[in-house]
């Protein structure tokens, strides 16, 4: 047989089982891909059902699906970064920080995953492992949020120049946040520097004009600093309204008999800055017991009492003792002596530590107030509550023995003149009111007409 009728045939059959091997792969490449593309839609699956969890506050079931995507991929920062999230967010910080340790370890360059983990440290309050993390990226990074937490670690380890640098580095780079501008501020506050505080909390107003809190802050900073309203000039204004701000103004009060011409401050004092805050939106009570504080500094008393009455029911716990201490000054820098009484035996009450020492002089006030007047029993009575405060001042007890001893009480006052004596033997009113009182009759024990 002719051998090229061998060959064709044989041509032919190897060529049918390629064909055959061909399509027989294409079918196992298919079902291969196939596999993989059903393995991908159900990791996906899996993690939009753990952000559903997430988004539910069911986090057991988040970590525990986070937690399968990420053994399946070892290697994928991102499963790693959520499921530190879900273990924060369930209230397992050390176990979100070993977690997140494994992300930063896998990229170590990624500075999203190490913001994410020196947050965590700041949570733990590991300072030490904060400034481990990030005292590199800091020193050479453009990231103003790596400076600001180092500063923030700095400023909790006691290093408060170390954290005040890194917070002005923070503020040179770009786009710093507000808080930096707010740390920074309380930073310079805590160590004696009022004024850079108040040029920081200035730049920061420039920048964002539009938020609050850098407005609040400011006004306490210069209320601190003694500028709660700032000098007051008249100028020509239209359509303005009284306290609140237009332009770099704060409005006062209309001119009297002086159309369109209106008392003013301008904003470098705390009113302004308080009131900006006001009309963005603070409105915590403390906010308006600055307010009060403000007038009460600026010696307008008038003004102070009538905020102060509004907020007897609002001032929060800790700052009811202040409360009632500078109300009552500001009534008794109105001579509404019964009402100041009455809310300096709050302030007493509420904080006597720190306010019964101040007492005594407002007591003696008070008691030269009714003496003026010819009261005497109020007078004794704030006279006895002075030196019940300073026993041992002697010109307390030598005043309220003139006190006594003019409204007939004289074996009181006898009582308060040996007490002087005692203190100071020489003191020679005390020794001669003593031998007066010793040698006149009592008024008590003379016979009747």
């Amino acid at each position: 047989m002719n051998s090229t009728y061998i060959i064709f045939p044989l041509r032919s059959f190897v060529r049918a089982k390629a064909r055959r091997s061909l399509l027989l792969l294409g079918v196992v490449m298919m079902l291969g891909n196939r596999a993989v593309t059903d393995a991908q839609e159900s990791k996906d699956h899996l993690h939009q059902s753990a952000q559903s969890a997430i988004a539910a506050k069911d986090y057991n079931t988040a970590i525990q699906m986070l937690t399968l995507l990420s053994d399946s991929e070892p290697q994928n920062t991102q499963w790693l970064s959520e499921l530190a999230e879900a273990q924060r967010l369930q209230g397992d910080t050390a176990a979100a920080l070993a977690t997140m340790q494994r992300a930063t370890k896998l990229q170590p360059a990624d500075d999203p995953l190490a913001i994410q983990q020196a947050e965590l440290h700041a949570a733990l309050q590991d300072w030490s492992g904060m400034v481990q993390l990030l005292k590199l990226r800091a020193d050479q990074t453009s990231r103003s949020r790596f400076c600001e937490l180092l500063a923030q670690a700095y400023e909790q380890l006691g290093q408060q120049t170390d954290a005040a640098w890194y917070y002005e580095r923070a503020l040179q780079l770009p786009e710093p946040a507000v808080s930096v501008y707010l740390a920074l501020s309380q930073l310079q506050i805590k160590r004696g520097t009022a004024a850079s505080a108040i040029e920081t909390l200035e730049k920061g107003t420039v920048l964002h004009p539009q938020e609050a809190e850098l407005h609040w802050w400011l006004a306490r900073a210069y209320y601190e600093a003694g500028r709660g309203v700032g000098k007051i000039i008249v100028v020509p204004l239209t359509d303005a309204i009284p306290e609140q701000t237009q332009g770099l103004w704060y409005v006062i009060e209309p001119q009297l008999n002086e159309p369109n011409r209106y008392q003013v401050c301008g904003s470098n004092c705390a009113i302004y800055h308080l009131q900006r805050a006001f009309e963005l939106g603070w409105h915590q009570p403390e906010a308006y017991l600055l307010q009060a504080d403000i007038w009460y500094q600026a010696e307008d008393y008038r003004r102070a009492r009538e905020l102060y009455e509004l907020l007897a029911e609002v001032v929060p716990g800790p700052l009811q003792a202040g409360y009632h201490y500078r109300y009552g000054m500001s009534l008794l820098q109105l001579e509404a002596i019964d009402e100041a009484g009455t809310q300096f035996d709050r302030a007493v009450q509420k904080d006597p530590g720190s306010y019964r020492p101040k007492m005594v002089e407002v007591y003696q006030r008070l008691a030269e107030y009714y003496c003026l007047r010819g009261a005497m029993d109020p007078y004794i009575d704030y006279l006895e509550r002075a030196v019940d405060l300073e026993p041992r001042r002697v010109e307390l007890h030598y005043k309220l023995g003139n006190a006594l001893h003019e409204a007939g009480r004289r074996a009181e006052a006898a009582v308060q003149y040996r007490l002087t004596l005692q203190m100071q033997p020489d003191h020679p009113d005390a020794e001669r009111m003593l031998n007066l009182i010793e040698y006149l009759p009592d008024p008590t024990s003379m016979p009747a007409n």
